[in-house]
């Protein structure tokens, strides 16, 4: 099953045990910045990329995301220092980063009434930065970085990784993604999942 959640969309989660969100582009508006850094530290490279790409590879750690741009575009990026630019520019840059607030609210409302976890492919260091300065890591139970599982999303490993965390039959388990390499994951998982639409084409 997949619902798709636009602005001021209510959307039922009785039925489910546990609720389980995405970060970036969900519980965060922060694919703009993400994609920005991209396109920047790609470009001082003498790389361009199509910004839609960038959204199809949305969810997947930006080390493996180094590596399937390398194979599609026949490039010979260095993942690791192309990581750490990126990175260090998204950081830099981290007060750009808002919340979303559909999907916040939703979180808050379901507070110590459900259990949740957050699924993302972002480095912990990182993930822990963001909730903190946005004040929402108190929110979750469980929280699921790139490091905590041998495969990331399009796999649905880290999603069962979570279910088996929060000890809830997966079938129970709602997730909310914007990223379709998420959406393959979860459904592969057996979850039922929300999509939700990006601030930009809301």
């Amino acid at each position: 099953m997949i619902l798709q959640l636009g602005r001021n969309m209510k959307v039922n989660t009785e039925q489910f045990a546990a609720l389980i969100f995405d970060l970036d582009g969900t519980l965060i508006d922060s694919m703009p910045l993400h994609n920005e850094a991209w396109i920047k530290t790609l470009r001082s490279h003498g790389h361009v990329l199509d910004e839609r790409i960038l959204y199809e590879l949305a969810g997947i750690p930006t080390f493996e995301t180094v590596n399937i741009l390398n194979k599609r575009f026949s490039w010979n990026l260095d993942p690791a220092t192309v990581t750490h630019q990126k990175e260090s520019y998204y950081l830099s840059h981290l007060e750009e980063v808002k919340p979303n607030k559909d999907v916040v609210q939703i979180a808050k409302e379901h507070f110590r009434l459900k259990p949740m976890a957050i699924v993302t492919g972002g480095l912990r260091d990182k993930v822990k930065r963001v909730l903190e300065s946005l004040n929402l890591n108190h929110l979750f139970d469980i929280i699921v970085c790139s490091e905590d599982t041998l495969s990331a999303k399009p796999s649905p490993e880290p999603f069962l990784f979570a279910a088996s965390k929060l000890k809830q039959d997966p079938l129970e388990c709602l997730v909310f993604e914007d990223g379709e390499a998420g959406m393959i994951g979860a459904k592969a998982a057996g979850m039922s999942v929300v999509k939700i639409i990006p601030s930009q084409f809301k």
